[in-house]
C-alpha cells in the first residue's frame, strides 16, 4: 500500500471510530488511553508514522470543535434574533463555554485520577454551578447546557432541548 492509501485508511477507521467512540462512556472525555490505544494501534497494523496519525486525529478534533462552535454561535444568533436572547446574553453565553472548555482542558490529568463516583459528583457540582449562573443571567439554562461544557454536561447540540431543530 502506498503512503496515500494509508493515510485514507487511517483517516477513514478514524471516523468509523469516532462515530462508534461517540455513543461510548463518558471515560473518554478524559481518558486520553483510549485515543492513544487506538492511535497505537492504526499505526502498528497499517505500519504508519505515528506522528502523522496523531496529527490526523488532532487536526480533526479542531476542525469538530470549529464546526461545533460555529453551529451553536449560529443557533444563538437565531435565537437573539427570535428575541428570546439578548445580544449580550449571547456574548455571555459564548464566554462561558470558551471559559469552560479551557477550564475542561487544564483539568484533564485531574479527571482521569478520579474514580467513577467523584467524578459523578464533579459533573453534578459543575451543573448546579452553571445552572445558578445561567440563573442570574437570567438566561434559560437550556440555551446554555448541550453543546459540551465538559463531562456529562449535556450531549452533542442539545438533544431535546430544541437545539437540532
Amino acid at each position: 500500500m502506498n503512503t496515500r492509501t494509508k493515510m485514507f485508511v487511517a483517516t477513514a477507521m478514524l471516523a468509523g471510530t469516532l462515530l462508534v467512540g461517540a455513543t461510548s462512556t463518558h471515560a473518554g472525555w478524559f481518558g486520553g488511553d483510549s485515543e492513544t490505544n487506538l492511535i497505537d494501534r492504526i499505526v502498528s497494523k497499517f505500519k504508519l508514522n505515528k506522528t502523522d496519525v496523531q496529527k490526523v486525529f488532532t487536526d480533526y478534533r479542531g476542525e469538530r470543535q470549529v464546526e461545533m462552535l460555529t453551529k451553536m454561535e449560529d443557533k444563538l444568533t437565531t435565537l437573539v434574533k427570535d428575541g428570546k436572547l439578548t445580544e449580550a446574553q449571547k456574548k455571555l453565553i459564548l464566554a462561558k463555554h470558551k471559559e469552560l472548555q479551557a477550564k475542561k482542558q487544564a483539568d484533564i490529568a485531574k479527571w482521569q485520577s478520579m474514580t467513577v463516583e467523584e467524578r459523578r459528583a464533579a459533573m453534578d457540582a459543575q451543573r448546579t454551578e452553571l445552572q445558578n449562573w445561567a440563573k442570574q443571567n437570567n438566561i434559560d439554562i437550556s440555551y446554555v447546557m448541550g453543546f459540551g461544557n465538559g463531562p456529562g454536561m449535556g450531549r452533542g447540540m442539545g438533544r431535546g432541548m430544541g437545539w437540532n431543530k
